[in-house]
């Protein structure tokens, strides 16, 4: 198993959080687990908001303590702290999530844990028509056992949209951009897998079968669609809007159904003859 407390883990004497403290896990360690408790112990809480309007809620932190052996070490650790999930997945395309982070609120039997603990993350709020607002937030992980998955936790406010990561700051708080919830940014249906959106910069084609999603701009044209087989199909568009702060437009693309990447392409990261730079992939689907 893998430890995904950003701040590290104690490793107790006995599994009992008052116990004498014998250890520490540093975020991303591996750790040998010789045992595992049946019973659940609740160590603490986390209050949020969920994506959209939901919320406060309460989320319990619950789970087994584990026995585990580090280096000469043998000790225990609250297993909430722990993923269980593979931590890696054969990623859709080269380079993402090294700079840059996407992420939703949610449990799945994906982690999408980030490996660099040095971004700064936002969240995306609507002020007004076609104005939004990146708020800091602090986020944590800690493993679900009522969700089947890592959940990502955080204070926030009601409106919560998605969670964008980076290691700089952002440029401004303010934006310019459009976001779609489902079915209102459906890129098609099984029966029309073709079309054109024109966006304030760009033209954003749909076609071919399965369907492609190219962006074009000023002779510029530019395949966007991963060319991987389950996660070829673009389902919806999610974002177009300047996320990054530099006047153009970025997208956030949701590729696949029952296997799904979700992709943050930024223009500020655009190489030569490109338009925009996927820099952030965001996984989920079903756990079967």
């Amino acid at each position: 198993m893998t430890v995904i407390a950003l701040d590290g883990l104690n490793v107790r004497s006995r599994p009992d959080v008052q116990a004498e403290t014998i250890g520490g896990l540093s975020f991303l360690e591996a750790v040998e687990v010789i045992n595992c408790s049946c019973e659940m112990d609740t160590v603490g809480d986390r209050t949020y908001y969920g994506l959209g309007y939901g919320g406060p809620y309460t989320a319990l932190i619950a789970g087994p303590w584990c026995e585990i052996k580090h280096g000469k070490t043998i000790g225990f650790v609250h297993g909430s702290y722990l993923s269980c999930h593979p931590l890696t997945r054969k990623e859709v395309l080269p380079g993402v999530n090294e700079h840059y982070g996407l992420n939703f609120i949610e449990g799945n039997c994906y982690d999408n844990v980030q490996r660099n603990p040095s971004l700064n993350w936002y969240g995306l709020y609507q002020k007004d028509e076609g104005v939004y607002e990146l708020r800091s937030m602090t986020i944590s992980y800690f493993y679900d056992y009522t969700d089947l998955g890592v959940l990502y936790v955080l204070g926030g406010e009601k409106g919560l949209i998605l969670l964008f990561g980076m290691e700089g700051k952002a440029r401004r708080a303010l934006i310019d951009g459009q976001h779609f919830d489902w079915p209102e940014g459906k890129m098609y249906s099984y029966t029309e897998q073709k079309g054109t959106l024109l966006t304030r910069a760009h033209r954003l084609h749909l076609e071919g079968r399965p369907p492609v999603v190219t962006l074009e701009k000023d002779g510029i044209r530019q395949i966007l669609s991963p060319q991987i087989a389950d996660l070829s199909d673009a389902s919806q568009l999610m974002w177009v809007g300047d996320l990054d702060g530099d006047g153009q437009e970025d997208y956030i693309i949701k590729y696949g159904e029952k296997s799904v990447a979700i992709i943050l392409y930024l223009s500020s990261e655009a190489e030569e003859d490109t338009l925009v730079k996927p820099v952030a992939v965001y996984y989920s689907g079903y756990c079967c």
